[in-house]
C-alpha cells in the first residue's frame, strides 16, 4: 500500500494512488469517530443517568429532559409544548450563567 502512494509520480499509474488514499482517509475518520462518540455523547448521557436521591439530580434530570422537549417539539409545532417552554427558559439561564462566568473570569 505504502508503494502504491509513490505511483502519482508516474504518468500511468495516478489512478493507483486513490487506493491507498481511500484507505488511510477511512481508516482514519473511522477511528476519530469511534472515540469521539463514546467520549462524548455516551459520557454525557451516562453523566445524567443519576439517582433521583437529593435536589440537585431532580433539577438536572427534569432540566434535561426539558430542554430536550424544547428541541424536539419547538420545531414540529406551531404551538409549543409548556415542557418545552421550560427548556427554552432554562437554555437561557444556563447560558447568561455561563458568559456571566466568562465575563467575571476575564
Amino acid at each position: 500500500m505504502g508503494l502504491l502512494l509513490y505511483a502519482r509520480f508516474f504518468k500511468n499509474g495516478k489512478a493507483l494512488t486513490s487506493l491507498p488514499v481511500g484507505i488511510l482517509l477511512g481508516t482514519g475518520a473511522g477511528l476519530s469517530l469511534g472515540g469521539t462518540i463514546i467520549s462524548q455523547p455516551v459520557a454525557q448521557i451516562h453523566a445524567t443517568i443519576v439517582p433521583l436521591d437529593s435536589i440537585d439530580n431532580i433539577i438536572l434530570v427534569v432540566g434535561t429532559l426539558a430542554t430536550m422537549f424544547y428541541f424536539f417539539y419547538s420545531a414540529a409545532e406551531s404551538r409549543a409544548v409548556s415542557s418545552a417552554n421550560v427548556g427554552r427558559y432554562l437554555m437561557m439561564v444556563a447560558f447568561g450563567a455561563a458568559y456571566g462566568n466568562t465575563v467575571m473570569g476575564a
